[in-house]
């Protein structure tokens, strides 16, 4: 008897016992000494079991199967593979996806070839990766210059930022004064030192003084 009717045959038990039905010989527990409630948990148990065992063997033989067919690929698909993989998730730069596929044991000639093929696909656009990141960035209230200096540490062309920056339609002041009252409230500080604090956290998020005063109505 395989697995499958195996655990047909309990359920079947289970549901004669709910409908007090006798159960058949190889399924009635000894001497019939035991109440229903518990004859029933048992066989519950004995399901837990066979699709454990049955759930295990399932997972073993399907990471046998893709490790098999993984390792059937050709290095450049594996490549290729990978590299969709990341663009699935987000937006890449070509260098920051290159490095990512270093750190992954891929060849550097294959690498070249992989970026070079999704680039003229246009599913890798350095233009399209620091406009998003441009976006996102301003989405979490970080002024241009933190977002200029994000981009950099990506490996991005000066001449992609430059443009993002071009054609974006980001009101910067009006996004300073936005963060800054929401940290501290529509209320202008009086003394002196409360604003050169609030100026500080400005600064921090990365926005220019023209934008952190601004803020202040000034």
């Amino acid at each position: 008897m395989n697995k499958k009717q195996q655990l047909e045959q309990l359920r079947a038990s289970m549901q004669a016992i709910d409908a007090g039905v006798t159960l058949p010989l190889s399924v009635q527990d000894e001497g019939d000494s035991y109440n229903r409630k518990r004859r029933r948990s048992a066989i519950r148990e004995e399901i837990k079991v066979e699709l454990a065992d049955t759930d295990s063997t399932s997972k073993k033989k399907t990471k046998s199967q893709l490790s098999f067919t993984t390792q059937e690929l050709p290095p450049e698909e594996l490549a290729r593979q990978y590299a969709l993989d990341c663009l699935s998730r987000r937006e890449y730069g070509t260098q920051e996806l290159h490095n990512k596929m270093l750190g992954k044991a891929h060849e550097p000639a294959v690498i070249a070839q992989v970026l070079r093929e999704l680039t003229d696909e246009d599913l890798l656009s350095d233009e399209r990766f620091a406009e998003a990141m441009l976006s996102h960035g301003a989405f979490k209230g970080q002024g241009p210059r933190k977002i200029r200096h994000d981009l950099a540490k990506k490996s991005l062309p000066a001449h992609f930022i430059n443009a993002a920056f071009e054609v974006c339609e980001i009101d910067w002041f009006a996004l300073a004064k936005e963060v800054r009252t929401k940290k501290y409230g529509t209320e202008c500080p009086k003394e002196w030192k409360d604003k050169a604090k609030q100026m500080r956290f400005m600064q921090t998020r990365g926005f220019e003084i023209e934008h952190i005063n601004g803020s202040f109505g000034e």
